[in-house]
């Protein structure tokens, strides 16, 4: 779940690409369920997120970086797949 504290889909999608591009990386987003989860401060409101079609430099920097508020408590990490093809599959 990445956080940026959107309820809005298209919102939440401008701020992804406002910080992908801060840290240079580009790629294709594919935007999943919202989701909520209960913090410190309250209730967080977030998305679900995928990228692909990211370079071995990019999917690495994305890593390191992640995205969105609540990287400290474990939203916005990312796991690289080998493809997006297995998303999904039971």
């Amino acid at each position: 779940m990445v956080v940026f504290g959107h309820d809005d889909e298209a919102a939440f999608l401008a701020e992804c690409g406002r910080a992908l591009a801060a840290i240079d990386v580009t790629g294709h987003v594919v935007c999943g369920k919202a989701q909520a989860r209960l913090g410190e401060t309250g209730e967080m409101r977030g998305f679900s997120l995928m990228l692909h079609g990211l370079n071995s430099a990019h999917a690495l920097q994305l890593q390191h970086h992640g995205l969105g508020s609540a990287r400290k408590i474990g939203c916005g990490i990312f796991v690289s797949h080998k493809t997006a093809a297995a998303v999904g599959e039971n």
